[in-house]
């Protein structure tokens, strides 16, 4: 699978109602799945009061994702590809990006299909600067290695 562009596998029957974006940043595949996964879940830290602080959040990715790092904007080493936190302001949702091979970001709202536009219908640059609708706090880029995590792909 090429990890910068897992489109093709989130746009599957089966996988794209059933996965969110945690899921779809972090290449979590599972057939069936009875629920959408949340940071912190894959390693039991999960906890299901919002927070108004981005940091519980990246301690709770960081917990299913050891290998994770924060970075200024594009600087992965590879294997690594890049992604983009953001939440709502107070005790709101949370959303993750996920650059693309082509350098573009896209991202999967929900149980609905994988987007390439911001909320404004263009292509996203640089999520930061786009329009992310409700999301208005940004939280962190950071770099995922997708041979080093806690969640189990049966794809």
């Amino acid at each position: 699978m090429d990890y910068n562009d897992s489109r093709e596998l989130f746009g599957r029957k089966g996988i794209v109602d059933e996965h969110n974006c945690y899921a779809y940043a972090f290449l979590y595949s599972f057939i069936h799945n009875k629920h959408k996964p949340q940071p912190g879940e894959f390693a039991h830290t999960y906890s299901n009061k919002n927070t108004q602080k981005c940091y519980p959040y990246f301690k709770n990715i960081k917990n299913d994702n050891p290998h994770i790092y924060t970075t200024l904007k594009y600087k992965c080493n590879k294997p690594y590809y890049h992604i983009f936190f953001t939440k709502e302001e107070g005790y709101g949702d949370y959303h993750f990006y996920k650059m693309d091979k082509d350098g573009y970001w896209s991202h999967k709202p929900g149980s609905t299909p994988i987007k390439r536009t911001d909320e404004s219908g263009k292509r996203i640059k640089d999520p930061l600067t786009a329009d992310r609708g409700r999301y208005k706090i940004p939280c962190f880029y950071a770099c995922v290695n997708p041979l080093f995590s806690r969640a189990i792909s049966n794809d």
